[in-house]
């Protein structure tokens, strides 16, 4: 889960000036990490955050 967070955060480009922070690229991976481990499906991860929307199943709203 991290190791993923790192990838997403390495390879974020930035958005409308904007660059994907570490703390919101581990968020999103360890929501998918819980739900994954609980045996749940996380059809989605919603965030305000125009740079998020990189990191894996995000959304933006």
């Amino acid at each position: 889960m991290i190791l993923s967070a790192l990838r997403d955060y390495e390879e974020a480009k930035s958005i409308r000036g904007k660059e994907l922070d570490f703390a919101d690229a581990l968020i999103a991976n360890k929501s998918h990490f819980v739900a994954e481990s609980i045996g749940a499906s996380l059809s989605a991860f919603y965030s305000f955050d125009k740079a998020v929307i990189q990191s894996r199943n995000v959304r933006s709203l």
